[in-house]
């Protein structure tokens, strides 16, 4: 009779911690809904929103300077990637001094083993 009271017990409260579980998942899911459904104003009506005559000339010079770095970058990403090109598909003299050097290598190698 015991481990029948028991058993009962236990099933029960495990049923009500599974409930309250999925309640609770259930809970939060309709919040993200909710959030997602209400419009920016509705979300942001509480805060303070700053004055966009003040803050325009800030981010109109901010977003000036960083386009100019990227561009510059870019420029300068450009011109290395020409030259690099440049040497690989033209650049015979390059070829020439990394045999030399590796011949001059190779024989200094072959002297040490003698």
């Amino acid at each position: 009779m015991k481990n029948r009271t028991f058993l009962i017990l236990g099933s029960l409260m495990v049923a009500g911690a599974v409930a309250y579980g999925v309640y609770k998942h259930l809970q939060k899911r309709n919040k993200v809904l909710d959030v997602t459904n209400s419009t920016p104003e509705t979300i942001y009506s509480n805060t303070a929103t700053p004055d966009a005559s003040a803050t325009a000339p800030e981010f109109r010079f901010e977003k000036e300077a960083v386009v100019a770095s990227v561009q510059e970058r870019h420029n300068e990403a450009v011109d290395t990637i020409e030259e690099s090109l440049n040497t690989i598909f033209n650049g015979d003299d390059v070829v020439s001094e990394n045999d030399e050097i590796l011949e001059k290598i190779g024989d200094g190698l072959d002297d040490l083993l003698k």
